[in-house]
């Protein structure tokens, strides 16, 4: 039976695990790290007291 012949389905498992672990790292880190901070750009606002009029 070609069904239990381990020979073609073994190769088929290793190279779809071969492109698994190669390609879908990359994918994933992209999505992981969106918003890369940018600390020449970014400012500190200091912030300002209101003054309450009825107190």
């Amino acid at each position: 039976m070609p069904q239990l012949d381990p020979v073609p389905w073994f190769c088929y498992l290793l190279i779809t695990w071969l492109i698994f672990m190669l390609l879908a790292p990359n994918k994933i880190m992209a999505y992981v790290s969106l918003n890369k901070l940018n600390t020449k750009k970014a400012k500190m606002i200091s912030p300002q007291t209101w003054t309450w009029t009825w107190q």
